[in-house]
């Protein structure tokens, strides 16, 4: 194999992009700016504007000027995206050339080329990734320079491969540089397109300061000289400017409550959509229900549980109740319901209570994972009222479930 195969440096990777930088890249698509479409430089000098606001027709004049507002606004906004878009683009391309560097490393330190005695070199420091040599395609040695001998374990298909990854680096080098261009063209469209927003908004605001003031002297001579007909005209005159001086701070207001109502409304569609149920936390949070009082549950249910309630007061349903409740209670509960003896405590079928209780430590309320439901400030007792119905139509998609002997008793295994 010819001693020439190392007679080539690998670039240092700022070169190559450099030296890809200065391959023509695609022009990119132009289009006339705002300034371009109404005929003269200064974006919003193709608007006529009247010299006398006492006489002229203010509202076609400045409804003009909104129009190539907005139109200049939405071409700021499409050269944004585009801005995002290149700036994307970019960063893939960023991700390729790094890759590319990669395996270009891999097969450098694969075929031993940068080892100090076969690079003939004095120094025994590990050259950085960037200075390593690489063997470059086989051409002839340069007349008068010495060829250094191929180490023994690179073959010619290592070679290929180096040859293949160095020209796929070249290629990857040339399009970050194309994507380059394009990101910092897109950013300087951007940049001109929110400046002419900017100049005719500017324009906008002084031509209707101009107008306000002159309005306010008009208005001013008429109140002096009696006209009191002329008056009322430049006072109705001044009355419309100020409108249109307060009509983008209001738009921009409406424009807010409109967001915020939409991000309200998706919360709210968040809020009332039911997820899944996960193991118990042991944490008991407190739900509140929508006409007052809450309910505390384990908070694997709160979130469900919020959901059902504030669905059912959508639907005209007032649904509150109990959840948990610690053994004391539930022991309390057994007395009152039960009996206070050992046996009617502890050992009496939660059938035989009026109304039924559970044994304590068999409860679900003890463990946060059942709800005692009152419906409308009353106890549920019954199967026929509507607050029963709407449960037994919804409840099973929010995880509750109902225990049979208990119309209001809902846990997430129905007993």
């Amino acid at each position: 194999m010819p001693n020439s195969v190392l007679g080539g440096a690998r670039p240092r990777r700022a070169t190559v992009l450099m030296l890809a930088a200065l391959v023509a890249v695609p022009a990119a698509a132009t289009r006339p700016s705002a300034a371009e479409a109404v005929g003269t430089g200064a974006p919003s000098q193709g608007v006529v504007l009247p010299q006398d606001p006492a006489e002229a027709d203010l509202g076609r004049a400045v409804g003009s000027l909104d129009a190539l507002v907005k139109t200049q606004r939405v071409e700021a906004d499409v050269a944004a995206k585009s801005v995002a878009g290149a700036r994307a683009r970019l960063e893939a391309a960023d991700t390729a050339v790094a890759e590319a560097e990669h395996r270009l490393d891999a097969l450098v330190a694969k075929s031993g080329v940068a080892a100090p005695g076969f690079l003939g070199a004095a120094s025994t420091e590990r050259p950085r990734s960037e200075d390593r040599p690489r063997p470059p395609r086989s051409q002839p040695a340069p007349a008068g320079q010495p060829a250094l001998p191929l180490p023994l374990n690179v073959d010619a298909a290592l070679v290929e491969r180096f040859d293949e990854a160095r020209d796929r680096l070249a290629v990857e080098a040339r399009k970050r540089a194309d994507a380059e261009a394009v990101a910092k063209e897109q950013a300087r469209r951007a940049a001109d397109e929110r400046a002419e927003a900017d100049a005719a908004t500017a324009r906008r605001a002084e031509f209707l300061e101009d107008a306000q003031q002159r309005l306010a002297e008009e208005l001013d001579e008429a109140a002096a000289s009696g006209d009191r007909g002329r008056q009322a005209e430049m006072k109705a005159r001044h009355d419309e400017v100020i409108a249109m001086i307060e009509a983008p701070a209001r738009a921009a207001a409406a424009r807010k409550a409109k967001a915020e109502a939409a991000a309200n409304g998706k919360a709210e569609a968040a809020a009332l959509r039911p997820g899944p149920i996960g193991s118990p936390t042991r944490t008991f949070p407190a739900v509140r229900c929508p006409a007052g009082g809450a309910i505390t549950v384990d908070g694997s249910l709160a979130h469900n549980l919020n959901a059902l309630i504030r669905s059912a007061w959508r639907d005209g349903i007032n649904l509150c109740g109990g959840g948990y409740r610690d053994p004391r209670q539930q022991i309390r509960l057994r007395v009152q319901n039960c009996g206070s003896s050992d046996y009617a405590v502890w050992r009496k079928p939660s059938g035989s209570c009026s109304p039924p209780t559970a044994i304590p430590g068999t409860s679900m309320h003890e463990h946060g994972l059942a709800v005692d439901f009152r419906c409308a400030g009353r106890g549920m007792p019954s199967r026929s009222g509507p607050c029963f119905g709407w449960m037994a139509a919804h409840a099973g998609a929010f995880g509750f479930f109902n225990l049979p002997s208990e119309p209001w008793h809902w846990s997430t295994s129905g007993s």
